[in-house]
């Protein structure tokens, strides 16, 4: 697990009361560029957070309206693929599939 050496970050991650702490290298992509980071699941929102470990993206959980997994040829699970409010992100990890679970599974706890 990396450690986030900003204040900001720490105390913003703090302030959310972390039940899963999950994390990964990821790259956020956009029509522009493509962002080496960590992604970051909360009880309640999801962070991306640049190599230099600022937060460059927070996505409310209770705001996703679709979450699906891109696949390369129809086969391989290559990146998770979500609405949040007005937009939509590609955000490439390892293990897609898995982090779609407990991003729903965060999601309908949410609901409940």
């Amino acid at each position: 697990m990396v450690k986030l050496n900003k204040m900001d970050i720490t105390e913003q991650l703090i302030k959310e009361r972390i039940v899963i702490e999950v994390e990964t290298d990821c790259k956020l992509v956009s029509i522009k560029s493509k962002t080496r980071g960590k992604l970051i699941l909360t009880e309640k929102k999801l962070f991306f957070v640049n190599e230099e470990g600022r937060i460059l993206e927070t996505f409310n959980l209770a705001h996703i309206h679709s979450l699906n997994i891109r696949k390369l040829f129809g086969l391989f699970s290559k990146d998770i693929f979500f609405g949040h409010e007005n937009s939509y992100y590609t955000i490439k990890v390892q293990f897609p599939k898995d982090w779609k679970i407990l991003i729903d599974r965060q999601i309908s706890m949410l609901k409940t």
